[in-house]
């Protein structure tokens, strides 16, 4: 989340420059300007290789410790690693321009009616990944972009348990009712606006989605 966060500082403080949108400048302000995006361009790949460098043993680290607890039988642990290993992967992307963003985290809301994998997949494809809601707080957030919508959510339940796609604690729960969590046969998490709350669907329903950048 730390890497992500100073990935969109550099963007952020580049942004004016690059828009694309500047006026003709007198030749001492385009000079200026000129030092500027050089600047920027040196500084974003000063991070980068910074972020490279600590994410190699970083990586050895999280392989190691994966290995460990699928020596010791710890499967869920191990699935929780895997996850991480996967998102230090990824290359760092930034959230859509109209992407709603919330503390740390931003989101968007799209409106196609998808799987629950072909969701996943699109989030993961975008650089974010299903929204993975861990408060109150969140959930409110979140619960204001549904538009109407049933919606997936980054939630999974495997061998009786629920888990969410980033390898967050499962530590929160919006069911719209107690016995929605242990419904038979439906193993994937939407949020159904009509019943005020979360509900578990099965694997080829068809919903909009909303993907999270953290």
């Amino acid at each position: 989340m730390r890497a992500a966060f100073l990935t969109g500082l550099v963007l952020l403080i580049c942004l004016p420059s690059l828009a694309g949108d500047s006026p003709k400048l007198p030749p001492k302000a385009e000079a200026a300007r000129q030092k500027y995006e050089a600047t920027c361009a040196k500084a974003k790949a000063s991070y980068e290789k910074a972020l490279a460098d600590a994410a190699k043993p970083y990586r050895q680290s999280l392989e190691a410790a994966m290995k460990e607890a699928t020596k010791a039988g710890d499967l869920d642990g191990a699935l929780a690693i895997k996850s991480v290993i996967a998102k230090l992967d990824r290359p760092i992307a930034e959230p859509p321009d109209d992407a709603v963003r919330v503390g740390k985290s931003a989101y968007k809301l799209y409106e196609d009616r998808v799987t629950w994998d072909e969701a996943k997949a699109k989030c993961e494809d975008a650089g974010g990944h299903l929204v993975v809601i861990n408060s109150p707080e969140e959930n409110a957030a979140v619960k204001k972009m549904l538009l109407g919508h049933i919606v997936w959510l980054g939630g999974r339940r495997m061998d009786a348990k629920w888990s969410w796609v980033n390898g967050a604690p499962w530590s929160y729960e919006g069911w719209m009712t107690a016995s929605e969590r242990n419904t038979p046969g439906h193993e994937f998490l939407a949020w159904n606006p009509r019943d005020n709350g979360w509900t578990a669907a099965i694997s080829d329903e068809h919903f909009a989605f909303i993907c999270e950048w953290d």
